[in-house]
């Protein structure tokens, strides 16, 4: 910015002294007078008119690169959001979904599987656009998101251990304390990650800093 400035001022002032030493070299009564006088306003009109054109087209450029990354960040929340609730789901329906008597079934496990993997795209998706238009703290923060979804899949469809395969089949899965709060802190540490990209995009967006996760009830 200052560079160009520097550029259209020094231009200005050359214009000037060419005008200037035009009208020192000619008569007083001379017809080139209007003529000089005309053709240095036109030349300041051009570079003023050029400055002011560049100066518009990098302050768009910029207005349309800082869309891009709020829009890349918005959706990287929601796609994140999206995949909590799928691991939660997940844990969910294995719960109710053995014993002889389910209350879950899954009647299309490819259905099933194929929504799973549109959760997960949608994911992919948002990250990637982080990477292509977000910051070095944004991309940095969304790794260590999509790096901590996989231990967290992993805690929602491990089998339950507090039970005999035999008794699980009957009885439905169980898990151990140690596998609950294994699941627990995988989720818990997802909505942590997504909590800090969202403070950091706030930042870096220029937003107003506001506690998260006001109004919402804190466990002890």
């Amino acid at each position: 910015m200052k560079r160009l400035l520097l550029t259209v001022g020094g231009a200005a002032l050359l214009v000037l002294g060419f005008a200037a030493g035009a009208l020192v070299h000619v008569g007083v009564n001379s017809l080139w007078i209007p003529v000089v006088a005309a053709l240095g306003a036109s030349l300041l009109t051009g570079i003023f008119g050029f400055g002011g054109e560049a100066l518009r087209d990098r302050r768009s450029g910029a207005i349309d690169a800082e869309r891009r990354r709020r829009d890349a960040y918005v959706e990287f929340l929601i796609a994140a959001n999206g995949q909590i609730a799928m691991v939660s789901t997940i844990r969910e329906l294995r719960r109710l979904g053995t014993g002889l008597k389910p209350a879950v079934t899954i009647d299309d496990p490819v259905a099933f599987l194929q929504q799973f993997n549109r959760e997960s795209m949608l994911l992919f998706a948002a990250w990637t656009r982080v990477w292509l238009h977000g910051s070095q703290d944004a991309i940095t923060i969304s790794n260590r998101f999509v790096d901590a979804v996989i231990p967290a899949a992993g805690a929602a469809t491990a089998q339950g251990k507090a039970r005999p395969l035999v008794l699980s089949r009957f009885f439905g899965e169980v898990w151990t304390k140690e596998q609950d709060k294994e699941f627990a802190d995988a989720v818990q540490n997802l909505g942590r990650i997504r909590i800090e990209f969202a403070k950091a995009a706030r930042r870096e967006l220029r937003e107003a800093d506001v506690e998260i996760l006001a109004g919402i009830p804190q466990a002890e």
